[in-house]
Order: C-alpha cells, then structure tokens, then sequence
C-alpha cells in the first residue's frame, strides 16, 4: 500500500512534482474543534500496519528526492538553451526534443513582435498555459503565506497535526496516546511537507529564472513576460516526461 498525500484547501491546485492531490475541500480533522483558522492543510494518509506505514513513507520521501533531481535537470536544461550567448540549442532525437523545439517556438514568436505588438496579442498563444501558469503562483503564495498544518493519519486513525509557524515553531496536537513509532512517522510527515513547499516555490523560481535569463539572451527588453507560461509549460511537461521516464 501506498501513503496518500492531499493538501486541503486550495482551488485550482496542481503539483508539477506529482506528489500531492491539491483539493479545495478542508480537512475533516483536528481543525473542526480546535479552533484553525482555514488554511491550506497537508494530509499524509498512511495505512495501518506499521511496516507498511513506514515503507509507504520512505517511498514519498525517495519520490521527493527524485523530483528535485529532476527540477535541478530542468534548470540545466534552460541555462543550455542560452548557453554561449545565443538562444538555440542542438537537435536532438531525446523525448525531450519536442518540449525544447515547443519553447524555442514561443522564443521566436516573441522576437517577431514589438513590445506594442507583444501587448496586443496577449501572452502570444497558450492562454492555457498562462493561466494555469498564474493558479500556481497564486498557489504558492498561499502556501508561504500561511502557517504550515500538516496532519498524519494511520490506517484512518489520525494521529498528529503539527503547526508551524512563520518563525519556524512548532507546535504538536496529539490526537491520542502516540507511540514512539507513530510520533517518527509523523515527525517524517511534517519534513515532507515543508520540503514540498519549498520544493513548489524552488519551481516558481526556476520558471521565473529561466524566463529572465531566456529574454537576456535573447536581447528583448521586457520578454520575460510573455515567455513565463511558456517556460512555465516547459518545466511542467519535462518534468512529466522524467517521471515517467523512471517507471517504463
């Protein structure tokens, strides 16, 4: 069995590192009779057996590790793109090929058009893009801008929920008698979620990152608007490709 990783309360919600389910509906937990105000809520749903909650949870932490490897590949990828002063890179027969040639597409529209021009067609073409590009920045920014609660269940038990505060403080509700076994496992849950969350916002800047350093490149003054959902879409869709990469 595996652990099943929700956060509760944001809309629009997605995770570019495919770990977590983001959901609008809050937890029905600890929060209804303590008094949370309602924020973003990270769930860690493990089962019941203690191996099996305990390899489940190492399983998440190891797919964590993996997906920041991934974004560091990523970022490498980008600073290629513009490597020696040009933005092209070499043709290439990889799967990542088509997400390259989709961003040097965006790259060159942009160049095409006048900063006026940039304006009156909007963000170029993929709307899409740029508003799913928009809900992660907004959910980010929920994300940091409240406190961290992180709640652990095991086997449909819940367990702890852990609070954490701007200052880095934490404070613990347990929801009954936890053994030593079960504090670790939670203490491990709390440590996945603060690392995804900065794990989410290490994206936003290597989107943000890559978009500066395209536009530099690029000798285009003000690009970097308009090739944020295409950068955006790039990080996105190789990051996909990565993942599945590691299960074929």
């Amino acid at each position: 069995m595996t652990a099943q990783l929700v956060v509760y309360g944001l809309e629009d919600g997605l995770d570019p590192l495919g770990l977590w389910q983001m959901q609008t509906a809050p937890a029905l937990s600890f929060a209804a009779d303590k008094g949370v105000p309602a924020a973003p809520t990270w769930q860690v749903a493990l089962p019941g057996a203690s191996v099996e909650a305990q390899a489940a949870l190492a399983e998440q932490l190891l797919a964590l590790q993996l997906a920041l490897a991934d974004l560091e590949r990523v970022r490498e990828e980008l600073l290629a793109l513009v490597a020696g002063g040009e933005v092209a890179y070499a043709a290439t027969s990889d799967a990542l090929s088509a997400c390259r040639a989709e961003l040097l597409s965006a790259v060159h529209a942009a160049r095409a058009y006048s900063f006026d021009q940039r304006l009156s067609v909007g963000l170029l073409e993929d709307r899409e893009s740029f508003f799913q590009w928009v809900a992660l920045v907004k959910q980010v920014q929920k994300l940091v801008g409240n406190y961290v609660y992180v709640e652990t269940t095991l086997g449909g038990r819940e367990i702890g929920r852990t609070t954490v505060n701007w200052l880095g403080d934490f404070e613990t509700i347990w929801r009954s008698v936890a053994t030593a076994g079960e504090a670790e496992l939670h203490q491990q849950a709390v440590r996945l979620a603060l690392d995804s969350r900065t794990a989410l916002l290490r994206v936003v800047t290597v989107v943000v990152t890559g978009a500066f350093e395209i536009a530099v490149k690029a000798s285009v003054p003000g690009m970097q608007i308009f090739l944020l959902p295409a950068v955006w879409r790039f990080v996105r869709d190789v990051l996909a490709e990565l993942r599945k990469a590691r299960v074929r």
